[in-house]
């Protein structure tokens, strides 16, 4: 039995996004530890099903975009293509209800924006994601009664230290002024746990207002 031609072009963009997808985790993820693979790949999956207002889909985009951007084997119209995808997702809701995802989704595109020469808007999308983390507590420890998920609080652990290091590694390189004193953070330094060992579904649901 032959495939028709819709499922023959499903098939080669599907493929087409698994390149990417494993482009980003085998070269940019273990760098910088921005997304939970297992957590990305499970929902990556079943991406259908996700709201559609989701700030999960930014990450899809860029994902993408740093993949193309990785292999470099696509056009910068291509690159671009994805970019905008993920621009076009963002909106000022987003700031409104700061989450997990949203430190995420900004962290990626700060630094895409920056490996594409454009350093200072760059800079102000890993700015949001400071300020953000800053407002879900991610430079605090998470109190005592709350450290049953260990990989979960590793994962913020994580994320809190990659904002840090963006953010006063950029303000070092351009002589701007750190943000946050070393003496306000109270949150330890990420153990080695490996990320493909299960999902961490409480990071999607921690946030603040």
């Amino acid at each position: 039995m032959t495939n028709s031609p819709s499922q023959l072009v499903n098939l080669a963009v599907t493929t087409t996004l698994e390149r990417l997808v494993a482009a980003y985790f085998g070269w940019y993820n273990p760098s910088y530890p921005i997304l939970h693979e297992k957590t990305f790949r499970d929902k990556f999956l079943n991406r259908h099903q996700v709201h559609p207002r989701s700030n999960w889909h930014i990450i899809f985009h860029l994902v993408f975009a740093i993949g193309h951007w990785i292999l470099g084997e696509e056009s910068e119209a291509e690159q671009s293509r994805s970019y905008m995808a993920a621009r076009s997702c963002m909106s000022m809701r987003m700031l409104e209800s700061g989450t997990l995802l949203t430190v995420q989704a900004c962290l990626l595109m700060g630094n895409y924006l920056q490996k594409r020469d454009r350093p200072n808007t760059g800079y102000n999308f890993i700015g949001i994601a400071h300020r953000m983390a800053l407002g879900l507590g991610l430079h605090r420890e998470p109190p005592i009664g709350t450290m049953e998920d260990t990989l979960s609080n590793e994962r913020r652990r994580v994320l809190w230290w990659i904002v840090y290091c963006f953010d006063s590694g950029f303000s070092i390189t351009t002589g701007r002024p750190i943000t946050v004193s070393g003496s306000f953070i109270e949150t330890r330094l990420p153990r080695n746990i490996d990320d493909s060992v299960r999902r961490t579904d409480c990071l999607q649901h921690s946030s603040f207002r």
